[in-house]
């Protein structure tokens, strides 16, 4: 795996528990694994199915 922002090969995959929430709303947990490079920091996430749609459903209305 190469890091996306420095190029680095020195990425690795550690396992994780991520809250995400909307100002005051309930948070939303999911549990998986995050790829971090070893040499910047930069991180990515893939956010599992389940937690995802919770949080479409939270999400707020876009007005055009």
């Amino acid at each position: 795996m190469v890091c996306l922002k420095c190029l680095s090969t020195e990425v690795d995959r550690v396992n994780v528990e991520v809250s995400f929430a909307r100002g005051l709303a309930t948070p939303v947990y999911s549990l998986g694994k995050m790829a971090v490079c070893l040499q910047c920091g930069f991180a990515e996430y893939l956010v599992s199915e389940e937690p995802l749609a919770q949080l479409r459903q939270e999400a707020p209305a876009v007005s055009a």
